[in-house]
């Protein structure tokens, strides 16, 4: 770790402001970025940046900002993103100026080089929280982003990569850095669901009630008790000496411990465990996958929600609620069960790849005959899925979004397809063969792809 008087020998300025993030994977601690903000040159988003990383800034008598947040997008050789501690997927906006973005200052600094932390926005005058650090020299960024800031990278502990960013270059650690939802709760246990429940303007209404005390719940889309089914079903099969059976916490009462106490400091109030509270705050948690979740529900229990969809005014036009989910689950043994819900659960996201080469093509390219590169997005993952299922690959059908992409990336959070088996000798695809197909097609280092699984 270099001393005060070290880092201010290297200062572009004497009078700039200098921060540092302490980076950590999961658990462990890689190492502490120092930066220096060019406050000489962009005096205004140097603020900014200042602010959120001393936690200065507060709404509410609530410090914000990046202590916490994550590196929501990180791109081998290119940049990694962060700063979204308002929704932590790249979405979030927020500066000191309002709340909203504010306007770009200049242009004066290029991204001639790794190692420079340089805003991240949508367009002209977009600057919020969000930033990146240069992985590369990025000329064609040149003029779309404020840059303000050079980075020095010293690790806390030895042992690790010699500089933190080519530590989140690896592509081990790249996957460690991405925050997925818990395959469980969906997210709900998770400190990024806690931080959007405090920014929520709702709850900032809540505070104005004169009442000293408070209680809370949570509404829980249905599919959760699906999840909550299969996890036991597996911890059962896994652990059948130690599994008891009804053992479990319920999910609604595990996350009011989990968030009582950060709740009651930003409203100022004492949590009360009680029915009869006088003051109550429901969360109702939306999610867009679950009634197409739920819809396993009808082969494990046919006659069940025949009945239900005829007399859906019976049951308040609900076809799937939440009493009708706990009866559905309760008649089902686990072998029908496993057969129409995946045992562990997985995260129902549809095929995405993110593609990292100008010179690749989505399919095979063929002019008179002649292959004219040497693969595609297409024969890498169909060569993954062969070696790992030992599929043909005329058996297989590849379909994707957009047009051919062989002169551009394809970044961000990729782009959906599907392939479809022709023939299939095999229907029933498990867990780890499907994180074994990914694994094969990242090993190629032109693309990317997470989270495939089986979809009607």
């Amino acid at each position: 770790m270099p001393s005060w008087s070290q880092i201010q020998t290297q200062l572009r300025h004497p009078a700039n402001p200098v921060v540092f993030f302490d980076v950590s994977v999961g658990t462990t601690e890689i190492g502490r970025m120092i930066f220096e903000l060019f406050a000489d040159v962009v005096p205004k988003t140097s603020e900014n940046f200042r602010q959120f990383c001393t936690g200065e800034f507060r709404k509410d008598s609530v410090p914000l900002g990046f202590k916490g947040a994550g590196f929501h997008r990180v791109i081998k050789d290119f940049m990694i993103q962060g700063g979204d501690f308002v929704n932590g997927d790249g979405t979030g906006v927020m500066s000191i100026y309002g709340g909203g973005t504010f306007p770009d200052e200049n242009f004066a600094l290029k991204h001639d080089g790794p190692g420079l932390l340089s805003m991240a926005n949508s367009g002209k005058d977009t600057n919020g929280c969000q930033f990146f650090i240069t992985c590369a020299k990025l000329r064609y960024l040149c003029k779309k982003s404020i840059e303000f800031s050079n980075v020095d990278e010293y690790l806390v502990e030895n042992g690790f990569y010699k500089d933190v960013i080519k530590t989140i270059n690896d592509n081990s650690v790249i996957k460690k850095l991405k925050t997925n939802p818990c395959v469980v709760c969906l997210g709900l246990l998770q400190q990024e669901s806690l931080h959007q429940i405090i920014q929520s303007d709702k709850l900032h209404k809540a505070k104005q009630y004169d009442s000293n005390v408070f209680t809370c719940s949570i509404s829980m889309p249905a599919s959760v008790l699906l999840r909550e089914h299969s996890m036991q079903i597996y911890l059962k099969n896994k652990f059948p000496s130690i599994y008891k059976e009804n053992a479990e916490i319920p999910l609604n009462r595990v996350w009011k411990v989990f968030v009582k106490n950060t709740l009651g400091k930003y409203l100022e109030k004492e949590f009360e465990n009680s029915d009869t509270c006088d003051f109550f705050i429901n969360v109702t948690m939306d999610y867009e996958q679950d009634v197409e979740e739920l819809d396993c529900l009808k082969k494990m229990q046919p006659k069940m929600y025949q009945d239900r969809a005829i007399q859906r005014r019976k049951y308040s036009g609900e076809l799937f609620s939440r009493k009708g989910v706990i009866t559905a689950l309760s008649g089902t043994g686990s072998e029908v069960f496993v057969k129409n819900y995946p045992v562990p659960p997985e995260i129902p996201l549809s095929y995405l790849y993110t593609k990292y080469s100008r010179e690749l093509s989505q399919s095979p390219w063929v002019i008179d005959g002649v292959k004219t590169m040497e693969t595609s997005v297409q024969e890498i993952i169909f060569d993954a899925v062969n070696k790992v299922l030992g599929i043909s690959e005329e058996n297989l059908k590849f379909s994707s979004s957009g047009r051919e992409d062989c002169d551009v990336r394809c970044l961000g959070k990729g782009r959906p397809f599907y392939i479809e088996v022709l023939d299939p000798r095999r229907t029933r695809i498990g867990f780890k063969e499907f994180r074994g197909i990914e694994n094969e097609i990242n090993k190629s280092e032109l693309i990317g792809v997470l989270h495939m699984q089986i979809i009607d």
